[in-house]
C-alpha cells in the first residue's frame, strides 16, 4: 500500500511540473515591461581571480522578442509574453546579453581569449557575440577579438549571445535578422555563465564567472498577467 502511495504522489509531482504554462500578459504598456527584467537582488554580482582580475556586472539587457512561428498559448515553458494587435503575434521576454565590469588589478597584461570562450544563457552554450560583429560572423570563432586589459585598467563591455537567425517576414511581420536571446523564466532560473580562457604571461587558464538569477518582477507578472 505504501508503494502506491508513492507512486500516486510521484505521478502528482510530475504532472505538476509538466503543467507549467507559458505567462501571458496583457494590459497598457505591458510592451514597454520587459525594460524591467532585472538580476535577483542579494545574490552575488562580481568575483575576484587570484587576486588579479576582477569580474562583474549589474546590468543585463532586456528584449521582447516577436515570435510569429511559436505558438505560447500551448508552449509548457514557463515563459512570459505578451501579443502584438496586428496579427497577435507573440512577443517573448527574454535577455540577449549581460553587461560585463573588467577590471585588471594587477601589473600584468591580461588578454581575453574569445575566440576560446563561452557564454551560457538558458539553452544556449557558445561563443559570445559583441558590438560591431556581423550577424553573418555569428558563432565564427576567426571573427572574434581579443579583449586586452592593460595594467590597473577597468573596461565595461556588453556580451550578446549569438544564437541570432534571420526569418522570412509574413503579413504583419519584415524580414530580417533576429537577436540571439533567451527567455526570462517564471521560476527565476535563468542564469548567465561565462568561461573564458585568460592569458597572463604566455600563461592560459579558464575563469568562470556566474551572473546572478534573472527575474521579471513578481508584482509586474501579478498586474499584467492575462488570465487574473
Amino acid at each position: 500500500m505504501k508503494k502506491v502511495v508513492a507512486f500516486l504522489m510521484l505521478v502528482a509531482c510530475l504532472a505538476l511540473v509538466n503543467d507549467v504554462q507559458a505567462m501571458r500578459l496583457k494590459g497598457d504598456g505591458v510592451s514597454d515591461t520587459y525594460k524591467y527584467i532585472r538580476y535577483v537582488q542579494d545574490e552575488p554580482y562580481s568575483n575576484l581571480y587570484e587576486n588579479n582580475l576582477k569580474i562583474s556586472t549589474e546590468n543585463l539587457y532586456p528584449c521582447a522578442i516577436p515570435e510569429w512561428r511559436l505558438k505560447c498559448d500551448l508552449e509548457n515553458s514557463g515563459w512570459y509574453y505578451y501579443k502584438k494587435r496586428m496579427g497577435g503575434t507573440p512577443c517573448v521576454f527574454g535577455v540577449k546579453g549581460i553587461a560585463l565590469n573588467l577590471e585588471n588589478l594587477g601589473e600584468d597584461v591580461i588578454v581575453i581569449k574569445w575566440n576560446e570562450s563561452l557564454i551560457q544563457l538558458g539553452d544556449y552554450n557558445g561563443l559570445p557575440f559583441f558590438v560591431g560583429m556581423r550577424y553573418s560572423d555569428a558563432g565564427k570563432p576567426d571573427k572574434l577579438v581579443n579583449t586586452i586589459l592593460p595594467p590597473f585598467s577597468k573596461l565595461k563591455l556588453p556580451v550578446f549571445l549569438a544564437n541570432v537567425e534571420w526569418r522570412n517576414g509574413d503579413t504583419f511581420n519584415s524580414s530580417g535578422w533576429k537577436d540571439g536571446y533567451a527567455p526570462v523564466k517564471e521560476d527565476k532560473s535563468l542564469q548567465g555563465l561565462l568561461c573564458m580562457k585568460i592569458e597572463v604571461n604566455g600563461e592560459s587558464k579558464y575563469y568562470t564567472f556566474r551572473t546572478p538569477h534573472i527575474e521579471y518582477p513578481d508584482q509586474l507578472a501579478v498586474h499584467y498577467r492575462a488570465d487574473k
